[in-house]
């Protein structure tokens, strides 16, 4: 994470800009070394989630712990499936975040499956959420 966005390398960067980002995008990042004069070897990229959806399905789902004003975020313990969204999930971008949740994000299985391809579904800590009726 840079200033809260997530900074990807130009290998995720190149799977990304092949799915639908929404409102989000890709800006350019210059990174340096803690002296704040050494630039770090790049390319690097800033992602940004602008994209929310409300497909989030809380009473279906586990491993979500409660925030301030009714909001949610994943707990470090979460496990394949625990957390259920509706089909609302399947439609428009490929990358969002959710109007409840706090922290975290989803993908689609399309962008899913373009992640595991490219050996980047460690760096993206993925997990499967279950589809449920809404």
């Amino acid at each position: 994470m840079v200033n809260g966005f997530l900074c990807v390398t130009d290998k995720a960067a190149q799977v990304l800009r092949d799915h639908d980002l929404g409102k989000g995008g890709l800006y350019n990042l210059e990174l340096f070394r803690s002296d704040g004069q050494t630039p770090i070897t790049g390319p690097f990229w800033a992602l940004n989630f602008g994209e929310k959806k409300s497909a989030l399905n809380l009473a279906e789902s586990k491993g979500l712990e409660h925030s301030p004003q009714d909001r949610f975020s994943p707990s470090l313990l979460i496990q394949p499936d625990d957390v259920a969204v509706t089909a609302a999930a399947l439609q428009g971008a490929d990358l969002w975040g959710d109007e409840k949740l706090v922290s975290g994000f989803f993908v689609s299985p399309k962008l899913a499956k373009a992640l595991f391809k490219a050996k980047l579904d460690k760096a993206f800590y993925l997990v499967s959420c279950r589809v449920v009726p809404e």
